[in-house]
């Protein structure tokens, strides 16, 4: 995803890597979410993330210093589901988890969803012997459509037409072909920049993009292993004026809508595992 990908996943990494996850201090969740943006970061972890560029997916597409990479050790004793009353989380929505050791939880920086396309195509070609990403995890979490609306014209091929409606269309149909029992794939819905008011042509824009998305899932067959994550639909009534919880930047959010994510995701992880153990 995208730089609000990048934001979401470290204020997740924070919180799971907490040594007290029923009380985190806030500085804490917000200390790195720009982790990599410097050019001071480097995944160092070259033994298990190869970053070959002839050989390897992730080389073609990323590098250490792009990458972020950690590592999660599972305590095994259980995981809070994310479900909720309103904003507060239940803590006692919860499901045994026995599965002890270490897991990565990375990200990759994506700014266009053609980029995802590419990756998908890699993956699906046996011909360039590149070797496989995305067999190295079992959860994937798409998280990208700002620049869509912000700089459409980077996202745009240069060598032919094409809308955004219809890249978001071929990068959903992408994922669909990798997406299985052993990939579960989310896709979270886009909100605004702080710039937009809710009548802008901006906003219009990025209202067809998110209802496009939720068409997609309306429509397709269930058990595909593709999942929506309507986080915009939650946040909307926090996006505009003072109302809006605000990041950093105009595109970005402050630290209650990040965890609002990480709570979302958590959640949809959970039912997941829940479903493919019935």
């Amino acid at each position: 995803g995208d730089s609000n990908n990048r934001q979401d996943m470290m204020t997740m990494y924070s919180m799971i890597n907490a040594t007290d996850t029923s009380n985190i201090n806030s500085l804490d969740l917000n200390r790195n979410i720009n982790l990599s943006k410097n050019g001071k970061y480097e995944c160092k972890d070259t033994a298990t993330r190869d970053f070959s560029p002839n050989t390897t997916i992730l080389g073609k597409y990323s590098s250490p210093t792009s990458f972020l990479c950690h590592q999660i050790l599972n305590s095994g004793s259980s995981l809070i589901d994310g479900s909720s009353s309103n904003t507060t989380t239940n803590p006692n929505n919860k499901i045994n988890n026995n599965k002890q050791g270490k897991g990565k939880f990375d990200a990759l920086g994506v700014a266009c969803p053609g980029s995802i396309i590419n990756i998908v195509n890699d993956e699906m070609n046996n011909i360039t012997l590149l070797s496989s990403l995305l067999n190295n995890y079992d959860v994937l979490v798409i998280n990208v459509g700002i620049w869509e609306i912000v700089r459409n014209w980077d996202c745009r091929p240069k060598t032919h037409h094409e809308s955004t409606l219809t890249r978001i269309n071929n990068t959903l149909n992408a994922l669909l072909l990798v997406a299985s029992p052993n990939l579960t794939i989310f896709w979270k819905t886009t909100g605004s920049s702080s710039e937009f008011t809710n009548d802008s042509e901006h906003m219009q824009n990025l209202n067809n993009m998110n209802d496009f998305v939720r068409e997609w899932f309306h429509y397709l067959r269930e058990q595909q292993y593709i999942h929506l994550i309507d986080w915009e639909k939650q946040i909307h009534s926090r996006s505009f004026g003072s109302d809006r919880i605000v990041g950093d930047l105009k595109p970005h959010w402050g630290l209650e809508a990040r965890t609002l994510t990480a709570q979302m995701v958590t959640h949809g992880v959970v039912v997941d595992v829940m479903l493919q153990n019935q």
